[in-house]
């Protein structure tokens, strides 16, 4: 590789990769840092819902921790409690800010709004306070907080629900960071459509308001839900990087009930006794092909999409019929179904190209307008610098490569 390097790595923020449900703090000081040691070694640099006794365990495991704050579904105003609670670690090095509460409904956003501005009054160093969002596929009940009339609406969706939900929610609190859920892998299908249309609702949402966006990878199975296998967590993984997100999480790390609970979840990435499962493995080989890729994509602002191989039925589904032919003199072909996040970086445009199929191989071939010079970022780091007019990609089952031209 003889070429000039396009742009500096070195200058990329670090990609937070986190859980849902780190492991609890032990009674023995020594057993909870190696907990966190053993979750910083899966690829893992952030988590929500940190126990504050294992703060300083996060922070010798270089682990940037979200702290639940003291809200409930019942006292979503308790100002007079989270302040308490949030100013003495509001300076710990490891806080990266604090979790209000999950999945508000719209009835609640007054409210955790005033707690957002008085805990953040209190942070510094970019510290936050932010909420996790309903998917779409929750009922108008759950988004609203006000159960609608009629027998059969509350279940379902109604057209323009969910993105009213996202508005209100994003005019009312301002957060720094707007997160959601969404598990699209069901016992007998994959919601892929339904996935991404959230994604754009969520990533379009992010760009109004100039903040990051994060989403949840689904790690376990319960009811109704499946396993994930290897490849379908690298899809899950690039299908938000795709649409730009900054940062991601599993749902979830360390299993809460020793039988399962009410949901029925499987024993996660380590069980309910702390030990490891073969999830654990399956996730620490695919954390390290994201953190291959980071300094490339993290580099770059997301602009909008280039696909090949689908309907147009298909890419409405998906919310995705208005990708472009050509971004920046790169157009899209290939073999299989493929989406390619367009994002640029000063004179530098970045294609995110993705094996939107997770069962089988596919190839991508980006054709460009003139000799231009090239980078290909793959599952290893930095893969080629080179020149060329085209660019050609084999992707494994649901693998992505990220692709600069200058």
């Amino acid at each position: 590789m003889n070429h000039v390097p396009l742009f500096d790595p070195a200058q990329t923020p670090k990609l937070l990769l986190g859980v849902w449900c780190p492991p609890p703090a032990a009674s023995d000081g020594a057993e909870t840092e190696r907990r966190y040691r053993e979750l910083a070694e899966c690829g893992f640099n952030f988590a929500w819902n940190v126990p504050v006794s294992a703060l300083d365990a996060c922070e010798k495991a270089n682990i940037q921790a979200l702290v639940h704050l003291p809200t409930t579904r019942d006292t979503a105003e308790n100002v007079e409690t989270c302040l308490p609670f949030a100013e003495p670690i509001a300076n710990h090095p490891a806080l990266l800010g604090f979790n209000i509460i999950d999945e508000p409904s719209a009835t609640w956003f007054p409210k955790l709004a005033r707690v957002r501005r008085a805990v953040e009054s209190r942070l510094t160093n970019g510290r936050y306070a932010v909420c996790n969002l309903f998917p779409d596929y929750a009922s108008v009940g759950a988004l609203t907080g006000v159960k609608p009339e009629g027998e059969d609406v509350e279940g379902w969706k109604v057209e323009g629900a969910y993105e009213t939900h996202v508005a209100q929610y994003m005019a009312a609190l301002r957060p720094k960071m707007l997160s959601f859920d969404y598990y699209p892998l069901y016992t007998d299908r994959t919601d892929a459509a339904g996935f991404m249309n959230n994604m754009r609702v969520i990533a379009d949402a992010a760009k109004a308001y100039n903040v990051p966006f994060h989403g949840f990878l689904q790690a376990v199975s319960w009811h109704g839900h499946r396993v994930p296998t290897r490849e379908e967590y690298r899809w899950m993984a690039h299908c938000h990087f795709v649409h730009g997100a900054k940062l991601l999480s599993y749902f979830f790390y360390w299993a809460p009930y020793i039988d399962g609970g009410p949901e029925g979840f499987t024993s996660a990435l380590v069980d309910f006794d702390g030990n490891k499962t073969p999830l654990y493995e399956q996730a620490k080989a695919v954390n390290a092909e994201i953190f291959a890729m980071a300094p490339a994509f993290l580099a770059f602002d997301h602009r909008t999409f280039m696909t090949a191989g689908f309907t147009r039925e298909e890419l409405k589904a998906m919310w995705m019929d208005d990708a472009v032919p050509v971004f920046d003199g790169v157009s899209l072909s290939g073999e299989g179904k493929i989406v390619a996040g367009c994002f640029d970086k000063g004179d530098l445009a970045g294609f995110y190209v993705l094996n939107f199929d997770f069962t089988a191989p596919a190839e991508a071939h980006l054709s460009i307008d003139g000799s231009r010079p090239y980078e290909i970022w793959a599952k290893d780091g930095l893969r080629a610098r080179a020149s060329g007019t085209e660019v050609n990609l084999r992707l494994g089952p649901g693998e992505a490569e990220f692709v600069v031209v200058a």
